[in-house]
């Protein structure tokens, strides 16, 4: 089961992502329509929930390792930089989130993911008195 989570999540889920990016970017064409753009992404969220309704592990058994963070961190710029090149290159999108002059964006996908990755906790938290 390990091999097809990392296919679906090194791989796949990528993949769809990218696809859904793009195609939101070519919205003024006639063929992109609202299952070509959407249903490989629906398909895929509901493949990762049946996936981890299926295999229940406890979190101690999932072992994150430095090499699968940096490789997440490299799949996040690449979808910056796809986001932000094909705002430059080719256009508004049609959803606000990917349009780099909104506020969205910069929210949903630059300010949070920033935030999120600060520790928080206080240095003092862990020593005992």
């Amino acid at each position: 089961m390990r091999k097809l989570e990392d296919f679906t999540f090194k791989f796949l889920f990528p993949a769809v992502l990218v696809n859904f990016i793009v195609l939101d970017f070519l919205h003024e064409h006639e063929w992109v329509t609202f299952g070509l753009q959407f249903g490989p992404l629906i398909a895929v969220i509901v493949f990762i929930l049946l996936m981890a309704v299926l295999e229940r592990r406890p979190s101690d058994e999932v072992e994150e390792i430095k090499e699968d963070k940096r490789e997440g961190r490299n799949r996040y710029l690449f979808i910056i930089i796809l986001i932000v090149s094909l705002n430059l290159f080719w256009g508004e999108p049609r959803l606000p989130i990917l349009d780099i002059s909104r506020f969205e964006f910069w929210l949903c996908l630059i300010i949070l993911p920033i935030v999120i990755e600060f520790d928080f906790k206080k240095k003092t938290d862990n020593i005992r008195g």
